[in-house]
């Protein structure tokens, strides 16, 4: 009785085990498939601002003599950027959790240093998208919008104080 007992006992911690292997991998083939296209959609302006950068200090470092060391490192982690993505999810997937001390945590100080990376990124697909016309805008119907809105505005504040 005892033996059917640590069988059980035993089939139930493979059970448990292969299940969590399981789930482990879907959710690791869905956060690849997100990083496929998020980590895509920042990789491109990243890579193209950091060659633009580089480039610059290569002018600047010409002309002056200044080393340009900053340029080559930046556009070293932007070419890198897109692969460290998928090596962090293998990473954390398979290890657990990636404890980095010198990782930013999430507060307000660290969305304050990736802020403008995010409004370039943003910024660099809006503009791409207006000159692919992806995104439209039509001027006299944006002028018109806001006509009305001031007139709404007007006709609102004017009722309030009668």
């Amino acid at each position: 009785m005892n033996e059917s007992n640590e069988e059980r006992t035993r089939a139930g911690m493979i059970l448990e085990k292969s299940f969590v292997i399981i789930v482990r991998e879907i959710v690791r083939l869905i956060v690849l498939c997100l990083w496929c296209i998020i980590g895509f959609f920042f990789w491109v302006p990243l890579l193209l601002r950091m060659v633009a950068y580089f480039t610059w200090s290569i002018a600047v470092s010409s002309f002056t003599g200044v080393s340009m060391a900053k340029g080559q490192k930046g556009l070293d982690r932007a070419i890198r950027f897109y692969a460290l993505g998928f090596k962090n999810i293998n990473y954390a997937v398979t290890h657990g959790s990636v404890a980095d001390e010198s990782a930013p945590s999430f507060r307000a100080g660290f969305l304050s240093g990736i802020l403008p990376d995010l409004a370039f990124t943003v910024l660099f697909w809006v503009v791409l998208g207006l000159i692919y016309g992806i995104i439209m805008i039509d001027i006299p119907q944006i002028s018109t919008f806001i006509a009305d809105l001031i007139d709404f505005i007007k006709t609102y504040f004017s009722e309030q104080v009668e």
